[in-house]
């Protein structure tokens, strides 16, 4: 983690994205995950690197194997029933989502399709334990609930217009409207 943040001060982003990317699976695969860290190196790569333009959105595609590494330990290890969970589970789902739009060639759209399906699981997981931490009081995440909102309509667009796509290339659009 300390030389891929050397890396992104140093400018070397490509390398730099790498390096995350290794910090992150490394704490995906811990027995002692934690969600902080990885919500800590989720932020740095959206809002430093991918966030400025430093590098294109789909590198984030590159992150999708380690996130789902990450969901399974922490559901392993009942690490994904509270705020921080779901808190987590929407930076993950915004990554995926920023990486998935539907567009470019079959194989990408379908890739991206998969990667929405991850999304949506870590938006449906997250929408109740960011709720229920609001409720009771333990934090005021009303902005992630509104995060979480906008990321699920988002979402839905997006399978949507694969839907469509894949009709039309199919021939049965108008099954699908």
């Amino acid at each position: 983690e300390g030389l891929a943040k050397a890396l992104l001060h140093a400018g070397q982003y490509d390398e730099s994205m790498d390096r995350f990317e290794e910090a992150f699976l490394n704490n995906a695969e811990r027995d002692s995950i934690h969600p902080t860290p990885l919500f800590e190196l989720m932020g740095i790569v959206l809002e430093e690197i991918i966030g400025p333009g430093h590098l294109p959105t789909q590198d984030l595609a590159r992150l999708a194997p380690a996130i789902e590494v990450a969901v399974k330990n922490m559901a392993h290890r009942n690490l994904d029933q509270d705020g921080n969970a779901g808190v987590l589970f929407e930076r993950m789902a915004q990554a995926l989502l920023r990486c998935s739009l539907a567009q470019g060639t079959e194989a990408e759209q379908a890739a991206a399709a998969n990667r929405r399906k991850l999304a949506r699981y870590l938006l449906e997981r997250a929408i109740p334990l960011v709720q229920e931490c609001t409720e009771s009081g333990e934090a005021d995440l009303s902005h992630i609930s509104t995060l979480l909102n906008m990321e699920m309509q988002l979402l839905n667009a997006q399978d949507a217009t694969y839907r469509k796509q894949l009709g039309d290339d199919l021939g049965l659009g108008h099954l699908l409207k």
